[in-house]
């Protein structure tokens, strides 16, 4: 029994590659090894403006959560 030889997490009889590995090696095939890398760049892998927005975004998120925590907190707090 062997390992999968890119994914690493599967174990292959007769093989190198699993199953889902094959599919990616037959499109590396289709579509040539570059273009592959090209695509999964661009798709899952975050530019540094792209980062920022993220950050930004992320920061905005938990700023309103705070502040709606607050705005609840005060309203349940009496008032003296």
């Amino acid at each position: 029994m062997i390992w999968c030889k890119l994914c690493k997490e599967e174990n292959v009889f007769t093989t190198y590659l699993c199953d889902n590995c094959k599919k990616i090696k037959h499109m590396m095939n289709i579509y040539g090894s570059k273009r592959i890398h090209e695509i999964l760049e661009n798709v899952l892998v975050r530019q540094n403006d792209q980062q920022e927005r993220k950050i930004k975004m992320e920061l905005t998120k938990e700023k309103s959560k705070f502040v709606d925590l607050t705005v609840s907190v005060n309203k349940s707090v009496p008032k003296l």
